[in-house]
């Protein structure tokens, strides 16, 4: 198993349940096992109620961890993007 990692800055001014269903769906879709970490917290995308309880706006910075087998760069790659985008949201 392999593991790649990358900062993602988040674009959103507030960030609630919706965007994070969003990020689950999508790292499921790409087969990914994603862990975030924000300060000394480290969650699964999986885990949306408690994601929401980070309560990230604009500029806070995520540590975006994928690990598994095939294209895991490929994988955190889109991750990257998909935060950085504004979670299919764009600027909030």
């Amino acid at each position: 198993m392999k593991e790649v990692r990358r900062i993602a800055v988040i674009s959103n001014e507030v960030l609630h349940f919706r965007p994070f269903a969003r990020l689950r769906e999508l790292c499921a879709k790409l087969g990914a096992d994603v862990q975030l970490t924000y300060g000394d917290d480290t969650l699964s995308a999986a885990s949306i109620l408690a994601l929401t309880g980070w309560e990230l706006t604009v500029g806070a910075e995520v540590l975006v961890t994928v690990r598994g087998t095939g294209d895991i760069q490929g994988a955190l790659d889109h991750i990257v993007k998909f935060i950085e985008e504004g979670f299919g949201e764009g600027s909030c």
